[in-house]
């Protein structure tokens, strides 16, 4: 059997890694119930998939959540909380689970303006702000050391697709346009300069 082409291969690495991603979510949708907060610490997911030269196998790393008496020392909740209707609920079990000046990521959508049926076929809840998402994580208590917009470009494409034109797909063509074209000069600012903007919000913060 000839090799599949590297583009085959990723593509196939992708489905692997899909395919496991979403039988993560079997034991909710068993119950009849969507995914909470208590769900995400007890995945087990995939990591690393590699195919083999011939293109016969795929070999990926098992990772499953390695509880320590003490508690984590970071969490990460990146594209999460805007799926849950209890955000508030998912931000206290993360931090039930840190040890002690444990640090929490997370990395969320932005901005009710944005706020698209393409956000609600993926299931969001809610988009934020910095003040939203601030008022979120002291409440919780945790304490900011950053809090940021991101992605200046993604906020202007998503305003101008989904938004004012309705589209409830992404563009192939225009996702690949703006990871090669747009992104890599926009990451150069965007590290030199606090934008008022983004189509998403950075957070790091810390258990106190």
């Amino acid at each position: 059997m000839a090799a599949l082409p590297a583009v085959l291969c990723r593509r196939t690495a992708a489905s692997v890694l899909a395919a496991a991603l979403a039988a993560l979510t079997t034991p909710a949708i068993a119950a009849g119930r969507p995914i909470t907060e208590t769900d995400i610490f007890r995945f087990t997911w995939v990591a690393d998939p590699q195919i083999s030269p011939d293109g016969r196998r795929v070999a990926f790393v098992r990772v499953t959540v390695n509880e320590k008496k003490d508690g984590y020392d970071t969490a990460l909740l990146i594209n999460v909380l805007e799926h849950l209707q209890d955000d508030r609920a998912a931000v206290r079990k993360a931090r039930s689970e840190l040890r002690m000046d444990g640090t929490l990521v997370i990395f969320v959508p932005a901005f009710g303006l944005l706020m698209s049926d393409l956000d609600r076929r993926l299931g969001h809840y809610r988009r934020y702000t910095t003040a939203s998402l601030r008022k979120l994580l002291e409440g919780a208590g945790f304490t900011l050391s950053t809090l940021r917009y991101y992605n200046l470009g993604g906020f202007l494409g998503w305003l101008w697709r989904f938004r004012m034109r309705g589209h409830t797909e992404q563009s192939p063509e225009l996702v690949r346009f703006f990871d090669r074209r747009i992104l890599p000069l926009q990451l150069r600012v965007e590290r030199v300069l606090e934008l008022p903007v983004g189509q998403s919000v950075y957070a790091v913060a810390k258990k106190r």
